[in-house]
């Protein structure tokens, strides 16, 4: 392609094995722009109205390449020809939730749709730890999930397939909490929050965990330094005023093999609650070991304040939606290590008639075996809303 002002060749067709492995995103359309023309590899983008590609892909007649997972010479994006830094509300599989000014200079902040994964601007982020000095934790602290600005461009974080980012984006930030130390893949030989559902995986886990490592063995030199700066794993604590749920790790949260995270939450003192569990085994002897301690029978709840008082009476869980990762996350808290459903027997079922409890909750299921049930990834509904949704339905 050549410039029509100069007559300089700006851009030169090259032909590529189709099997060589490059396999960055090129999505169909931008934000304020759209793709007109794709091959294999390659890519020209077009913008809209006031809207203009970067200097780097202007310089290329509009054409971007993949070279190993990376875009090159940068991701496709639209700015204003008024020359100053501007945050689109959208990215390729996320958008942008937050926009503001901190100390005279503009950021945004972005979120990814689940699966994929937040992954700094590469550019900003190896420029912190190489030219500034600061080390991955804080750089990290400092530009994941952020966009800022740079010599009037958007730099800008991207959303990418859990397989190719080869980390899974753990949050710094917590809803009225933050992170305070980081644990990264160079630290692996330390276990404590890493674990995920290990004991238990699947072949598919497994091989997704293969996936992930041969992804990471594959990708060009520049990313692979990168992601292997990323977090791992994250401490966290709340702001004065909050309490958290934790973890099976207390305040420790950790990366998954697919790609998800399990980390703490934050909830204000003044409301904070939580649900206590034991199992009732009526006369079923053989569920519970020398010391008595019940490791298996009916599922019994109630809230529990702040201060560790029961605050209500105990209740059934219906075992509609019921699954195995809750069981796990109910036997959690009970000092197990991972649970799981089983037959209800006649034995189990004596209970005296005055004490026998109302259902409380129903739907209880969870997307993991490494929860607790006050786990983002575990949810529930109360019984008698439940029964109001199927009346009305």
């Amino acid at each position: 392609m050549c410039d029509t002002l100069t007559g300089m060749l700006t851009f030169t067709p090259m032909c590529v094995e189709h099997d060589v492995g490059d396999d960055c995103h090129l999505p169909d359309y931008i934000e304020n722009g759209h793709r007109p023309e794709k091959h294999h590899n390659r890519a020209r983008y077009e913008c809209h109205g006031e809207w203009t590609l970067p200097k780097s892909i202007r310089d290329m007649g509009g054409w971007v390449y993949c070279e190993g997972t990376e875009t090159k010479p940068e991701h496709p994006h639209c700015v204003k020809e008024d020359g100053e830094c501007h945050f689109p509300d959208h990215i390729f599989g996320g958008g942008k939730v937050l926009e503001g000014e901190h100390e005279g200079e503009k950021y945004a902040l972005y979120w990814c749709y689940p699966p994929f994964v937040m992954t700094p601007n590469k550019e900003a982020f190896m420029g912190l730890v190489e030219y500034q000095g600061k080390s991955p934790e804080e750089a990290y602290m400092t530009m994941a999930y952020a966009a800022g600005c740079y010599e009037g461009r958007a730099m800008l974080p991207e959303c990418v397939e859990p397989h190719k980012a080869g980390h899974c984006g753990i949050p710094h930030l917590l809803e009225f909490g933050k992170a305070v130390e980081l644990g990264f893949r160079m630290d692996r030989n330390d276990k404590e929050g890493q674990e995920s559902e290990s004991e238990n995986s699947t072949d598919r886990e497994d091989r997704g965990e293969e996936e992930m490592d041969k992804d990471y063995k594959e990708m060009d030199e520049d990313y692979k330094k990168m992601a292997a700066m990323m977090p791992v794993k994250a401490r966290y604590e709340c702001y004065e005023g909050y309490k958290m749920h934790e973890t099976m790790h207390g305040d420790w949260g950790w990366c998954r093999k697919d790609g998800s995270y399990e980390v703490p939450s934050c909830e204000p003192e003044a409301e904070f609650s939580e649900i206590e569990f034991k199992l009732y085994n009526g006369n079923e002897k053989k569920y519970a070991d020398k010391q008595g301690r019940v490791f298996a029978g009916i599922v019994l709840a109630r809230y529990k304040q702040m201060s560790g008082k029961a605050a209500g009476d105990w209740e059934f869980g219906c075992n509609d939606g019921f699954n195995n990762h809750a069981a796990g996350a109910v036997c959690r808290t009970l000092g197990f290590k991972h649970g799981a459903q089983t037959p209800l027997t006649r034995k189990m079922q004596v209970m005296p008639s005055e004490e026998v409890p109302r259902f409380g909750w129903t739907g209880f299921n969870c997307n993991h075996d490494d929860t607790l049930p006050s786990s983002v990834n575990c949810r529930a509904q109360r019984y008698e809303d439940a029964m109001k949704e199927r009346v009305w339905s």
